[in-house]
């Protein structure tokens, strides 16, 4: 590249990124690479940029380095433009990118941030050195470890970096994450001992190995954060020394890790993570013996002990600012936790107690914290349950209680039922609980306990019913909590009948099932999503899918659902169609009943087929204001359509093929997207429709008795329509030119009205237009022909045209090119007009033609002789009264695909000529001046089961053997 003065203004440049362009190599850039330094003076030095700190090149699909750019890299020195200001370099995210030498130039960086992670870079970073030490390093997905410990001879550069811009970040972190498997790795015993400089280590789940009693982390002085959880490799016993040697360590997790013994006193004494340590996570590793005291650590805000083998007391760990406690599962926890003082897990949101072994009543200290999460399950409290009466967050906080295989007793406190956001409660396996359930709390399993039943007596019931349901009303909460599913978290079906209470939907579908006269109730248990719930609770052995099948068997569907900001399980879908298929309802009592409008959170509701009873559509239908799928077809429906305009949500309607009457809604949804309403008895004008959106694509009311004009604002709000059929009504009025906007329509049908006017030259804007159909109305004027191909624009994709018997004269337009070949019109019907001259010879060019009626028009004329296109498709051909001269085209019987030639009541003159051998089924050539003998090929045609010569005198000779119905009459057949 030439000079340029104004390259000088790479000189100032600070910031590149040209990360995620396909570059292929480092100088595609459309730069030599030498630009970036210019160490060789190969360039002017007005093009070097001599300002560059921040480089990035992600993604940019660069390979190995050339020799060149090494070379370039290498020569570069401290005093040299790049070397010297260069902070950050990311290239990372170039799978391919290796460099086998890259110590010699890291070794001589001042690197704030490196990021070589997906790259194939080695890190044997030992035989040149690496005197500075990046403060990030970000090597993830990369699986070159460190050979041999990395040199840092200067380390306070990361805290201490004299620009304003490095010194606005508060804290610099080297830090080191790989989230890829390192299985087999272990750390040599020094690992850590040069890396002083280290902030960050952070491997979960690497499946690594590590002795942690013979490991030096004496040098990890300014370590904050070291997470080797996930290594059943890890063992050894924890040292008494790490909180002098980590003094600012903020979150530790060893979880998973083998045997690590006991926790030594010094980390609960410690005087430096006493104010350092934030996190601690130390759960299924192995631990053993009493918890250390005393436990100083006051700034601990999550603490995980679970899953090990602790003894002894655990009230040492209580403190005002720890927000998650779990120590679940450790059988050996003892004591008793009343007399915890109100504030001394102040701040405590998450609670895990579950399988201990403590005793007492559950502390009422501990109902003033913010929980959100409450485990207590087997862990050996007795006495009342905790009731919330006096807490100030529980209401609006609290989601979740598991409080089963105690020893509580009594009635559920009334306090339950003011805890909005509780999704899980259990409380099963607690024999002494008696007494009502309070309403609308999340339904629960009361296996092994007695609510319900009088505390006084238990033989007698705590709550009344009717029809033999109890009621009481539970709600299934969201799916967010898959480990409380609410049977119990088993997938039978049979633990369904210990639930708490009935669910709306329950009820719904039981007064469904008593309607139509089941004996085999749809569903027969109190709470219709409880499987679902279950059934996705992984930890059971369940699937998502496996509960969808099995909630299909009973025909119904349930979702999450949004009520007032809480997420509740609620039958979205009800299809009893389905159910007749599967056996469960008797085609003799399938019918829609009033009570499908109790399930208020329908989506879609499907009830359709010939086996349905005479019934109605229930007027509470419009209630249903969430539901998008409405499918009532062949479903023997009578009476009037429902008020729809409160149906926001409706994307599909279909009603027909039913005896419904009325008038349509005076406006439609504006989500609709199928409205299909044919074959009824409505009546009425057509509705408005308002919609900015253009969603509706499919509109069918045919075969109706609507009347009035079509709409042309719906050009306007129909731009997405497909398919519009209006045939078979009382529709009057013209054609609205403003329909020309429906440029999406493939699809029209308005014959069999009373429509009038003239066809507007305008719609040759419908240039995706298959199908026309405008046959019996009442219209004048000719056929436009801008319809044509040979106009701009055109329908150039109509594949079938009708407008029989519609008003229509005057000439045959030319819609086509007759050599071209090029015609894609399949259908073409225009009989009963009065369409003068001849017929168009660009007509012939519609080469994949299959049916072709002009007949009863005045067209006049002589076909042409030999058509230009082979029209192998046609199989029907109409051309019947009209005053057509001239003989029949011999081309005529190379039409190998004709079944049906009607060229009956015209003026053709000549021979007959022989038709195709093996297709032709009906012929009728009568009332014409043909001359000449009958071929004797006809009557060898096995097909041609009817054809008519009669009223042409002039044809005569021998009639054919094998000639089946044949009429001969005014012929000189036979003579």
């Amino acid at each position: 590249m030439a000079a340029d003065a104004s390259y000088s203004a790479w000189q100032q440049l600070a910031y590149l990124d040209i990360s995620g362009n396909r570059l292929f190599a480092l100088d595609n850039l459309g730069l030599p690479f030498t630009w970036l330094g210019n160490p060789t003076n190969v360039l002017p030095t007005e093009w070097e940029i001599l300002s560059l700190s921040v480089l990035r090149a992600r993604g940019c699909n660069l390979t190995s380095a050339t020799s060149t750019e090494l070379a370039i890299w290498t020569n570069m020195t401290q005093d040299t433009g790049l070397i010297n200001r260069l902070r950050v370099l990311d290239i990372g995210d170039n799978p391919e990118l290796s460099f086998t030498d890259m110590e010699m130039i890291f070794g001589q960086m001042r690197l704030w941030e490196l990021y070589i992670d997906d790259t194939q870079i080695s890190l044997g970073i030992g035989q040149f050195g690496w005197p500075h030490l990046p403060c990030t390093l970000e090597a993830s997905n990369n699986t070159q470890l460190p050979q041999a410990p990395i040199d840092t001879s200067d380390n306070s550069v990361c805290r201490s970096d004299p620009t304003d811009e490095w010194q606005a970040l508060l804290d610099w972190q080297a830090t080191w994450t790989i989230s890829n498997p390192l299985p087999g790795w272990k750390p040599a015993p020094d690992f850590f001992s040069t890396l002083s400089a280290l902030i960050v280590f952070r491997i979960p789940g690497a499946n690594i190995g590590a002795d942690l009693t013979t490991l030096d982390m004496s040098s990890s002085w300014m370590l904050e954060d070291l997470d080797l959880s996930g290594s059943p490799g890890v063992t050894g016993q924890l040292s008494a020394s790490w909180p002098a040697w980590m003094p600012y360590l903020k979150q530790l997790s060893l979880s998973g890790a083998t045997n690590l013994g006991s926790i030594p006193a010094q980390w609960g004494s410690s005087v430096h993570w006493q104010e350092s340590m934030v996190q601690l996570h130390l759960s299924k590793c192995g631990l053993s013996s009493v918890l250390p005291t005393p436990w100083n650590l006051v700034n601990l805000t999550h603490l995980d002990l679970s899953s090990n083998a602790l003894t002894g007391s655990v009230t040492a760990v209580f403190s005002s600012i720890l927000e998650q406690l779990d120590l679940s599962n450790n059988p050996g926890l003892t004591g008793s936790w009343q007399g915890i003082d109100r504030g001394a897990l102040g701040s405590l949101t998450v609670l895990k107690l579950s399988n201990v072994s403590f005793s007492g009543f559950f502390p009422p200290g501990l109902l003033d914290a913010p929980l959100t999460i409450l485990q207590a399950s087997s862990s050996g409290f007795t006495g009342p349950l905790p009731d919330f009466t006096n807490s100030s967050s529980a209401a609006e906080m609290l989601q979740q209680i598991r409080l089963d295989g105690n020893t509580f007793t009594g009635e559920i406190p009334a306090s339950y039922a003011d805890l909005l956001q509780l999704k899980c409660l259990r409380l099963m396996n607690n024999p002494g609980l008696c007494g009502a359930v309070p309403q609308n709390l999340p339904c629960f399993d009361t296996r092994n306990t007695n609510l319900g039943k009088l505390c006084a007596d238990t033989a007698q019931p705590a709550q009344t019913s009717t029809n033999g349901k109890v009621d009481i009303t539970c709600r299934i909460p969201s799916l967010s909590q898959p480990d409380c599913a609410p049977d119990g978290g088993t997938l039978t079906n049979s633990t369904l009948q210990y639930s708490s209470g009935w669910t709306p939907d329950g009820r719904a579908l039981d007064d469904i099932s008593i309607a139509l006269g089941l004996s085999d109730k749809i569903w027969p248990y109190a709470s219709p999503c409880s499987f679902f719930a279950a059934a996705f609770n992984m930890a059971a052995g369940g699937s998502e899918a496996a509960a969808v099948a099995f909630l299909a068997e009973h025909g119904f569907a349930c979702k999450e659902i949004d009520i007032d900001g809480n997420l509740h399980m609620r039958v979205t879908a009800l299809d009893l169609s389905a159910l007749v298929v599967k056996g469960k309802i008797p085609t003799d009592k399938l019918r829609l009943v009033p009570e499908v409008v109790q399930l208020q959170y329908l989506e879609l509701l499907r009830a359709e087929g010939q086996s349905m009873q005479l019934s109605t559509i229930p007027a509470g239908l419009s209630t249903l204001t969430r539901l998008q799928s409405l499918k009532l077809s062949v479903a023997n429906l009578s009476g009037p359509l429902p008020d729809i305009s409160n149906l926001t949500a409706l994307q599909e309607l279909e009603l027909h093929h039913n005896a419904l009457n009325g008038s349509l809604p005076a406006f439609l949804p504006l989500n609709l997207e199928r409205l299909l309403i044919n074959n009824n008895k409505l009546s009425g004008t057509l509705p408005a429709y308002n919609s900015s959106a253009n969603v509706l694509q499919e509109f069918d009311a045919s075969y109706n008795d609507l009347t009035g004009l079509l709409r042309p604002e719906w050009a306007a709000s129909m731009g997405g329509l497909k398919a519009l059929l209006l045939n078979n009504n009382n529709i009057s009025g013209s054609l609205p030119p403003e329909w020309s906007g429906l440029v999406g329509l493939t699809s029209l049908d308005l014959s069999v009205n009373w429509l009038s006017g003239q066809l507007p030259i305008a719609w040759s804007n419908m240039t995706i237009m298959q199908k026309l159909s405008l046959s019996y109305n009442s219209f004048n004027g000719g056929l436009p022909a801008d319809w044509g191909v040979m106009s701009t624009p055109a329908m150039s994709s109509l594949r079938s045209f009708s407008c029989a018997e519609c008003g229509l004269s005057g000439p045959l337009p030319n819609w086509g090119d007759a050599t071209a070949c090029n015609g894609i019109l399949e259908h073409f019907d225009v009989w009963g007009n009065a369409f003068t001259g001849a017929v168009p010879a660009s007509m012939e060019g519609w080469l994949p033609l299959q049916h072709f009626d002009v007949s009863e028009n005045q067209l006049t004329g002589v076909f042409s002789g030999t058509p230009h296109c082979s029209l192998d498709g046609l199989g029907t051909l109409k051309v019947a009264r009209n005053n057509l001269t001239g003989p029949v085209p011999a081309s005529w019987g190379s039409f190998i695909a004709l079944q049906l030639l009607d060229a009956s009541f015209n003026n053709f003159t000549g021979p007959i000529p022989i038709f195709p051998p093996n297709t032709l089924q009906q012929l009728y050539l009568d009332h014409n001046a043909l001359t000449g003998s009958v071929p004797a090929a006809f009557g060898a045609k096995p097909s041609l089961w009817c054809w008519s010569l009669h009223n042409n005198p002039g044809v005569c000779g021998a009639l054919p053997s094998g000639t089946r119905c044949f009429d001969q009459a005014n012929t000189s057949i036979g003579v």
